[in-house]
């Protein structure tokens, strides 16, 4: 089980720029995706560059699952 999100920061247009773990490390966005396609963040497969997560499909129909929830979290 990984690490979870649990905070973001946005930049001046709105965009998720970082993101806080429940640890309280704070990585961009770009450190998050690769700690998500490294299966280092719980449940996440992946992260788009908007910030929307991934969640890989465990059946094998390979369709994924996608969402942009992160953008609820609290700011920090």
């Amino acid at each position: 089980m990984g690490e979870k999100i649990v905070g973001v920061r946005k930049n001046e247009r709105g965009e998720i720029a970082m993101l806080k773990l429940n640890n309280g490390t704070m990585v961009s966005l770009e450190t998050a995706r690769k700690l998500a396609r490294e299966g280092r963040l719980d449940s996440l497969t992946d992260l788009d560059e908007n910030g929307n997560w991934i969640i890989a499909n465990d059946f094998d129909d390979a369709i994924s699952e996608s969402g942009n929830n992160l953008d609820v979290l609290p700011e920090f």
